[in-house]
């Protein structure tokens, strides 16, 4: 039987903790104009951002590879300023492995995690590119942050 892994991390950032929060909850349609290099195309298809049910749609490239991912919020915090995301899966015989994504939002920091179905698919190599790329998108977001 498949058991399920969870990796972990967090950024430091500059930004006050309530906008970062605030674009996690309602913007993060927006991730293209943040990481141009990795978003192709964002967009809210069920619901509405900041919503419980809100669906976002991702075009991202991977090593060149086109990726379309959709994730719902199934659980939203404000007072420990937390959004949990599952990954929405279209087709029932498509591997969809990532099952959850956390984001929490602390005084200088964002915290987050993303679980896995099965623990196969996630090698220390598979781990590291993971928390290279999310650390690589928060500091991004932070630097966009102070600038709008």
């Amino acid at each position: 039987m498949a058991q399920a892994v969870k990796i972990k991390d967090r950024t430091s950032i500059i930004s006050s903790p309530n906008k970062a929060y605030d674009f996690f909850k309602h913007d993060l349609k927006d991730l293209p104009s943040v990481a141009p290099q990795l978003f192709n195309n964002a967009k809210v298809v069920d619901g509405k951002a900041g919503q419980l049910g809100g669906t976002i749609q991702y075009e991202l490239f991977v090593f060149g590879e086109k990726i379309t991912i959709k994730l719902k919020a199934e659980k939203i915090d404000d007072s420990t300023r937390s959004i949990t995301f599952g990954a929405v899966k279209e087709n029932k015989n498509e591997k969809n492995t990532a099952i959850m994504i956390k984001v929490t939002v602390n005084n200088g920091n964002i915290t987050w995690s993303l679980q896995f179905a099965d623990s196969e698919d996630v090698s220390e190599d598979v781990t590291a590119v993971i928390k290279g790329v999310i650390d690589l998108i928060i500091r991004a977001l932070d630097i966009y942050l102070q600038f709008s």
